[in-house]
């Protein structure tokens, strides 16, 4: 900072790194009515986004990013980047990242990956967080920073490199009693077991971590804990009924929370341990991320035959009232809306689980527009307003909710059923046919192996493992040979 500023921004950084954010909360909370000066903005901004007030800093350091007369300079760019990944709008704010000069996104690549995995852009997210890894693990912030690396290594299946990590941070938190890192990478290294079916070893180190990690009452606790409530489900003994009561109290932290992954997550694993076509029906099409939709045909090893038929809305009745989101077209009570407010109430039904933010709002009611935080708001809240008021004529009191500031969900008091749209490529993809059709036509009746039966269909050598093991216990593939030797065909 500079040193020509007011005291108060001066301190600030030490209160922060004291713990005592609640003081420069209130200072930039009384600037939200009395203003900022331009030469105070980007250190004022880089404090709003340390102290999680993004939506103020994105709204100040958009007065110099958005003005022609004056060049914004790297580190504005990277701070407003920053506010907006915060505030949710992940889109442009990775688009921000992504041009910025190596020296000034060092210091901003956490927020960098984390935009890029909201985006379920795994791969490159591990990509940037490798080019930026500190050469040694000497203070907190570079132990916090391998964390992230080890878990982008684990979504990525690189499993020795996060192990090799993991063993490092491990040890060196242990002994300088940083237990918060201590219990997540005990958490992280269960992942690993668990990802290689050593259930027994996956549980004793997520209830391990579990416990460590209780009394901090965070995120990385309710991760704990989920791991722990999955693990234990996975060594059997359980009903049908008792694993749904485990899992739904997991569900309740992560509401505490508003953790919307892991509700997602709650209801994937449920649907696949309880063999509930209903609930998979819910989180594989009101989920919009295709990386996930894969990853919940793995898990169920491609056995749901799904219709694309969502219910929502309270208990169990027989749904009379329906939405059609392939025409946009309620049934019976249909209502009359314009073609911009069809496309609003189809994106906020794109994913039940997470509130979709004011920005991805924006960009699908006016692709091309630019996102101004000083006025785009106003002109969406406007369509939202509009939709509401339509919505409230439809007898099954429809609503959309504007949860915290977080964005807006769309709910239905009265029993519905949504019919989403069944895209050609999904509907390939929901059975073990597509995977034979294209080995027959590319392989014909030669024998394959892993590693080209994974580039065929573009997928990890893990999930190809799992999938041609169901082929052949399901009798559409052939092994032919052992060992490292081991090819398939297609079974005559």
């Amino acid at each position: 900072m500079s040193k020509n500023q007011p005291k108060w921004i001066q301190q600030a950084d030490s209160e922060i790194r004291k713990g005592q954010g609640a003081k420069v909360l209130k200072k930039l909370r009384s600037l939200q009515k009395t203003g900022v000066s331009r030469n105070q903005i980007l250190d004022v901004g880089k404090l709003a986004r340390r102290v999680g007030m993004y939506h103020f800093g994105a709204n100040i350091l958009f007065r110099i990013y958005n003005d022609p007369l004056e060049e914004s300079s790297p580190q504005l760019i990277a701070e407003y980047a920053s506010c907006l990944a915060g505030a949710g709008n992940y889109i442009e704010a990775q688009n921000l990242f992504s041009k910025l000069p190596d020296d000034v996104l060092s210091d901003h690549v956490l927020s960098y990956s984390d935009s890029l995995f909201r985006l379920w852009e795994s791969q490159k997210a591990n990509e940037v967080l490798e080019r930026f890894a500190p050469k040694s693990l000497e203070t907190y912030a570079d132990l916090v920073y391998g964390l992230n690396l080890a878990a982008s290594h684990i979504v990525c299946d690189k499993y020795s490199q996060a192990e090799e990590l993991l063993t490092e941070i491990k040890k060196k938190a242990h002994k300088e009693n940083h237990n918060m890192i201590y219990g997540n990478s005990l958490e992280l290294f269960g992942q690993i077991h668990f990802s290689k079916n050593r259930i027994e070893k996956a549980n004793q180190l997520f209830k391990e971590s579990e416990r460590l990690l209780r009394s901090s009452n965070n995120l990385s606790w309710l991760f704990s804990l989920k791991w722990a409530t999955f693990s234990t489900i996975e060594l059997g003994g359980m009903s049908h009924q008792e694993m749904s009561d485990r899992i739904d109290e997991v569900r309740k932290v992560a509401r505490q929370f508003l953790n919307w992954e892991t509700l997602r997550e709650c209801d994937l694993y449920e649907a696949v341990c309880t063999d509930n076509q209903c609930l998979f029906n819910r989180v594989y099409f009101a989920t919009p991320h295709r990386t996930f939709r894969e990853k919940a045909l793995r898990k169920s090893q491609s056995r749901f035959q799904l219709n694309s038929s969502v219910q929502i809305g309270p208990g169990n009745q027989k749904r009379t009232q329906c939405l059609d989101l392939n025409l946009i077209e309620f049934h019976p009570f249909d209502l009359e809306m314009s073609k911009i407010q069809k496309i609003l109430l189809k994106t906020v039904t794109k994913d039940l689980y997470s509130p979709i933010p004011i920005y991805q709002l924006f960009y699908d009611l006016f692709p091309g527009e630019f996102f101004n935080p000083l006025t785009s708001k106003d002109k969406t809240y406007k369509q939202i307003s509009k939709l509401r008021s339509i919505l409230e004529l439809h007898p099954s009191q429809l609503r959309l909710d504007n949860l915290r500031n977080y964005g807006y969900r769309f709910r239905s008091k009265e029993p519905l059923t949504l019919i989403y749209p069944l895209k050609e490529e999904s509907n390939e993809a929901l059975t073990d046919k597509i995977f034979v059709v294209k080995a027959q036509t590319h392989f014909g009746s030669r024998p394959f192996s892993r590693k080209e039966f994974s580039q065929l269909n573009d997928m990890t050598d893990r999930s190809a493992s799992r999938i041609l093991k169901h082929l052949e216990e399901s009798g559409d593939f052939e092994k032919v040979g052992q060992g490292r030797s081991t090819k398939y065909k297609v079974a005559s």
